[in-house]
């Protein structure tokens, strides 16, 4: 009997040190709270420690310096005391969206994409949340995805024009070019000019053979004194050279004249170019100027160029 009463005072002894213990582990979370609304973090870590090492079931103190450590710098504290806050409140979304951040900073884009899912399922409708995950699933590649979240975050973020430059560059890496270039639209025509959003817009009109479009954006990119290479620029001379025909097509031969001649400007070695100008210039009457182009495009390898100066340019032939 004395037995069993002295393991019951024991009990109630262990109760009260516990008791205290997590009283007095509150009242250091609730001196941290203080310092961080007055912006003193660093003194607030120390403080939230303490509160910790009374009690450690305490959601506050480990958020919270978190929250501390995350905007001194010290992402991978942060990261470890948001682990800890999420084991006590697996609920709880913030917690899961600031793991996510902290994931970001460290540059783990698949731990991120986790942690922001985590936390939809406890907040789905959270715009930062679902704005966050688009971003991580663009970096991803999962661009079907990035767009489909891009479209859900759109709605909640009416003024943030660069959620249509996001969602049109994943179209584009998808090749859905018709979206791509009406999100594109959409970003320039704030008055946004990333050459980079003209270059994406300007290879999707090119893509829906929409040429002119295509030409005009890229021309808005040379105007800022931007120079294409490479493919960009094999697709303007291609777009001038598509173009031109067209208007050639449509008896326009001045704007087919001018889209050439650019063209050729360009690229001075576009057989295309040389070959359909000599066709204007022989139509006009300008038999030199005709043979010049005629030469330079069965030089470069032109297959039909051939046939008219035969008819047209015997000099070439003595």
């Amino acid at each position: 009997m004395l037995k069993k009463y002295f393991y019951i005072l024991f009990i109630a002894i262990t109760s009260i040190q516990l008791f205290s213990c997590g009283s007095v582990g509150r009242e250091f979370q609730q001196q941290a709270d203080v310092l961080v609304k007055a912006n003193d973090l660093t003194n607030a870590i120390p403080l939230y420690t303490q509160s910790i090492e009374l009690d450690s079931s305490l959601f506050g103190s480990f958020y919270n310096r978190g929250f501390c450590f995350y905007e001194l710098g010290q992402v991978e504290n942060a990261y470890l005391d948001y682990s800890s806050a999420i084991r006590l409140d697996d609920k709880n979304y913030q917690a899961h969206f600031n793991q996510a951040l902290c994931l970001l900073k460290l540059q783990n884009i698949k731990g991120a994409l986790s942690a922001f899912s985590k936390a939809e399922i406890n907040m789905p409708t959270n715009p930062d949340v679902i704005l966050q995950k688009a971003n991580c699933l663009f970096k991803l590649g999962a661009y079907k995805k990035a767009a489909n979240y891009y479209t859900k975050a759109l709605p909640h973020f009416k003024d943030s024009t660069i959620i249509y430059f996001a969602r049109g560059s994943s179209y584009y890496q998808i090749n859905s070019y018709d979206l791509a270039l009406q999100d594109f639209s959409k970003y320039l025509n704030t008055k946004n000019s990333p050459l980079l959003a003209y270059e994406y817009a300007a290879v999707s009109a090119f893509e829906i053979d929409s040429f002119e479009i295509c030409i005009n954006y890229f021309a808005q990119a040379i105007e800022l004194g931007h120079i294409l290479v490479g493919d960009h620029l094999k697709t303007l001379v291609s777009a001038l050279v598509k173009f031109g025909i067209f208007q050639l097509e449509k008896s326009n031969a001045e704007k087919a004249m001018e889209l050439f001649t650019y063209a050729i400007s360009v690229d001075p070695l576009n057989k295309e170019a040389y070959y359909n100008r000599g066709l204007i210039l022989l139509d006009m009457g300008k038999r030199f100027d005709a043979c010049e182009d005629f030469n330079q495009a069965l030089t470069n390898g032109h297959p039909k160029a051939l046939g008219p100066m035969k008819y047209s340019c015997p000099e070439y032939f003595q």
